[in-house]
Parts: structure tokens; C-alpha cells; sequence
């Protein structure tokens, strides 16, 4: 393991049958980002230990264990699901916890029914991002969400935001955009809604 001990960036593309991943704590000492791509659909668990880490692009696996810098910033892509049913919701919570204490996270998906977590999911647990500030959300294409649906349902994820931005089909230029159209304000006067 010595020769990678200074190794700072890993991205792993297409291994066949590889279903799980994982970085030991002294493993890779000044591993910094790392990158597992979305072709890796076998990959079951990850468990990722760098103290260094900073940057991480991930596609959403479930069984995540995750120890890292508290300058990570996280960008995590939902892979299309057509209906997402309640076990789907209920697992959601649990993966994003890991990444509660990011600078920044970045969730893209390629539809809003992923972002929107039910009611009924939301009363049985916490809200994973409870200590996270920062968050960029990218959503190819609403399906069956308003704005103001997928705002109310991120502000539960991450009740202490001070900034949220949008890309794709969100993309706001004016807050007063996503009042006017369900008829009502979709967050607090303290929550910054900015263009990406």
C-alpha cells in the first residue's frame, strides 16, 4: 500500500461485478476527491474513510458509510427511477446523513419525483442535512412537481440552509417566481434563491 500513499485523486469507471468499494482511514492518506461512475450499477456498498477527502461525485448507493473532511463538498446524481416507491423514499434519508456536515452538496437527478420525499416518509425520520448550509439542485425534468413542492420538500431535508440554487428545469431568476405559481411564498425571507 505504499505506493499510493500519496495517491490524491480516484475514479473508478466500468468494473464488471464490483459490488463493493472501500478506502481505509490509513489506506490513502491524502486522498482528496474521489469519483465512482454511474456505470458502477453493481456497487452495493461504499465505504469511503479519508479525513482529507474533499470532493465526491457519487450515483446514489444505498449502503454508504462515509468518514471525510469537514470541506467536503458532495455532488450526488439520483439515477432515473420511474416511480420511486416508499422503501426508495425511506432509504433516502439514511444515505444522505452521510454527507450532513458538507461545505456544499449538489444533488442532480433526471426527474423532481426523486427530491420530493411524501409526507408520510418525513414523520418517520430526521432531517439528514440538518447541519449542511449550502445546496445546488438539478433537475432535468419536472414530471409532476411544482417549485414550491420541490422547495418545501429540500427545506425539510436541510432545514438550516442559508443558500439554495437551481439548475435545469428550476432555474429560477426571482423568488417571486416560485410564489406566483402555487399563490403563496416558497421559503423565508433568511433562504437565498439564486440562479445557477
Amino acid at each position: 500500500m505504499i505506493l499510493f500513499q500519496f495517491l490524491d485523486v480516484l475514479s473508478l469507471h466500468c468494473f464488471d461485478g464490483l459490488a463493493s468499494f472501500q478506502v481505509g482511514e490509513f489506506c490513502l492518506p491524502k486522498l482528496k476527491k474521489v469519483k465512482l461512475d454511474i456505470c458502477l450499477r453493481q456497487l452495493q456498498i461504499v465505504d469511503v474513510a479519508a479525513i482529507n477527502l474533499e470532493d465526491l461525485y457519487i450515483y446514489s448507493p444505498w449502503n454508504l458509510k462515509l468518514k471525510a473532511s469537514d470541506l467536503l463538498e458532495a455532488k450526488i446524481y439520483f439515477d432515473s427511477l420511474a416511480n420511486p416507491d416508499t422503501d426508495w423514499y425511506s432509504k433516502l434519508p439514511n444515505f444522505l446523513v452521510n454527507f450532513n456536515h458538507s461545505v456544499a452538496i449538489d444533488l442532480s437527478s433526471k426527474n423532481d419525483e426523486v427530491m420530493v420525499i411524501p409526507k408520510d416518509v418525513r414523520v418517520n425520520f430526521l432531517p439528514p442535512l440538518h447541519a449542511t448550509n449550502n445546496l445546488h439542485v438539478n433537475i432535468e425534468k419536472r414530471l409532476k412537481y411544482s417549485i414550491v413542492d420541490v422547495v418545501y420538500s429540500l427545506l425539510w431535508i436541510s432545514p438550516q440552509l442559508d443558500t439554495i440554487s437551481f439548475g435545469g428545469t428550476l432555474r429560477l431568476k426571482d423568488p417571486k417566481d416560485a410564489s406566483n405559481e402555487a399563490g403563496k411564498p416558497c421559503c423565508s425571507s433568511t433562504l437565498g434563491l439564486l440562479e445557477a
